[in-house]
């Protein structure tokens, strides 16, 4: 009879087991969709802030047209205003020249010359005329610089709404990566390190997995990224640069270096001075 419970407890276990392992695969089933799901968003909104730094770009080359014809302008400008005041002297002098020749006029009808002093008012009513014309177009030139004026008002205030959007995407984009990250970087085996066996390691093509072999078992671990023996300070800082455009946007970001000593930490955040041994610290100051 307790052999008949005890096979009974263990049927009931089995059954559990059972119904546990189909739980857990549908739970795995549903994660695995949903970090298709967050990697397919990640991609989608990669493309948008690419599509924003082109028309980021572009805009800044219209932009920097408008200021060089608007400095052409503003030089041309001031040649006319110039020319305008001369010009403007020269009327009040002509005006004063067309008085005159006024009164001429009605000496030179009992003056045999009359004829050579209306041929002169001619002359210089036509001179006037041209006068004009040219202030019509100084005026005219005025007001293309107003236009052009209002027209850089407008790419600088599309230039900012542009680079607002593109903060946005970066930092949607970094919120979906996550908030905390872990990585690993392998060193490369060195000669000061002696003759010892280290642990052979197995990398998952995807770069986010580590396995090492101890003892003839395989442990396994998972990571944000792993970066293997062969990576160099530029890959590694190509990794974690979105998150240094993120601290020069202005959000809070902390990059820190974890390990044993020898391990590698400060090569990483410090390395050569200069050259393509440069490290983290370095490189951000440059970006």
């Amino acid at each position: 009879e307790e052999m008949k419970e005890y096979k009974d407890r263990a049927e009931n276990l089995m059954a559990q087991n059972h119904k546990f392992q189909l739980e857990q695969h549908e739970i795995d089933k549903e994660h695995k969709e949903f970090v298709n799901q967050i990697e397919r968003e990640r991609d989608s909104l990669t493309r948008d802030l690419e599509d924003v730094k082109l028309c980021k770009e572009g805009l800044e080359e219209q932009m920097k047209t408008v200021d060089d014809a608007m400095d052409n302008l503003k030089q041309k400008l001031d040649d006319l205003k110039a020319s305008n005041d001369e010009l403007k002297r020269e009327c009040d002098k002509k005006a004063v020249e067309i008085s005159s020749l006024q009164k001429m006029q009605v000496e030179a009808a009992r003056d045999k010359n009359q004829a050579e002093h209306m041929q002169r008012f001619v002359d210089m009513t036509m001179k006037l005329k041209t006068q004009r014309a040219e202030l019509a177009e100084k005026e005219s030139l005025q007001k293309q610089l107003e236009d052009l004026k209002a027209e850089n008002s407008q790419l600088k205030q599309q230039m900012f709404h542009s680079e607002m959007t593109r903060r946005e995407l970066h930092n949607q984009i970094q919120d979906l990566k996550g908030n905390i990250r872990v990585m690993v970087r392998v060193r490369p085996f060195l000669r000061h390190d002696g003759d010892n066996k280290f642990t052979p390691l197995r990398f998952e093509a995807d770069k986010r997995g580590l396995a090492i072999n101890s003892s003839g078992k395989e442990h396994k671990f998972k990571f944000d990224h792993v970066f293997d023996a062969s990576t160099s300070q530029s890959q590694c800082f190509e990794e974690v640069s979105a998150l240094v455009q993120s601290a020069l946007d202005g959000f809070n970001v902390c990059l820190f270096s974890y390990g044993q000593t020898g391990s590698g930490k400060t090569f990483t955040m410090q390395g050569a001075p200069d050259g393509e041994m440069r490290g983290m610290i370095p490189r951000s100051i440059e970006k």
